[in-house]
């Protein structure tokens, strides 16, 4: 609007050096001022569409609204200290954090592996995607890693009786071994204590 003030003088300045009259001043600083008003509308009505983007999409938490907002905001020139705008900010990367934590908890859940599930539910964690009963990618990792580690305890155990098969405990080792049988483990898994009982 400064910007279009300034304008508007040096047109009047201009006019005035030309020669023309007070009517054609008058006429001139109209129509400029008309188009300033114009404008001032449009800013008014970018920023209030840009507001109502920021609102919506704070509600919705979802990435692409978050963007589309920031950059409606930006367009709309909010300055990037307006507090709305620094909370979608916020928003935005809480969400892409969470985004990177559920593709790590899919790739982890995949290959099945301890101790990448064990990294990728801590990183949801940290994410705060155990707070949202609507993670089925974190309850399933969750799940996945607790029978990884139910595994991993039966294969220790399993070691350790057959390690001490010379004392024969016998029901130690079936005990053992129906819990390597309960956690899932593969037969040739199961072989050394099958074999320590024979």
């Amino acid at each position: 609007v400064r910007a279009g003030e300034t304008r508007l003088r040096s047109a009047i300045e201009a006019a005035e050096a030309l020669g023309l009259g007070q009517e054609d001043l008058v006429h001139e600083s109209r129509e400029v001022l008309q188009r300033l008003a114009r404008r001032v509308v449009l800013i008014d009505e970018l920023e209030s569409i840009a507001r109502r983007s920021l609102s919506a999409a704070l509600q919705s938490r979802q990435l692409q609204a978050l963007q589309h907002a920031l950059k409606a905001a930006k367009d709309a020139s909010l300055a990037e200290e307006d507090e709305e705008v620094q909370a979608v900010n916020t928003a935005l990367q809480e969400e892409e954090r969470k985004a990177k934590a559920r593709e790590r908890l899919t790739e982890a859940a995949e290959l099945r592996d301890k101790d990448l599930l064990s990294a990728a539910v801590q990183e949801g964690r940290n994410a705060g995607l155990q707070e949202e009963a609507e993670e089925v990618g974190f309850r399933t990792a969750l799940r996945f890693l607790a029978e990884e580690e139910r595994k991993t305890a039966a294969r220790a155990r399993m070691q350790e009786a057959v390690s001490r098969a010379e004392a024969r405990n016998i029901n130690e080792l079936v005990a053992v071994l129906e819990e390597g049988i309960a956690a899932g483990l593969l037969d040739e898994e199961l072989e050394d204590t099958k074999a320590a009982l024979r």
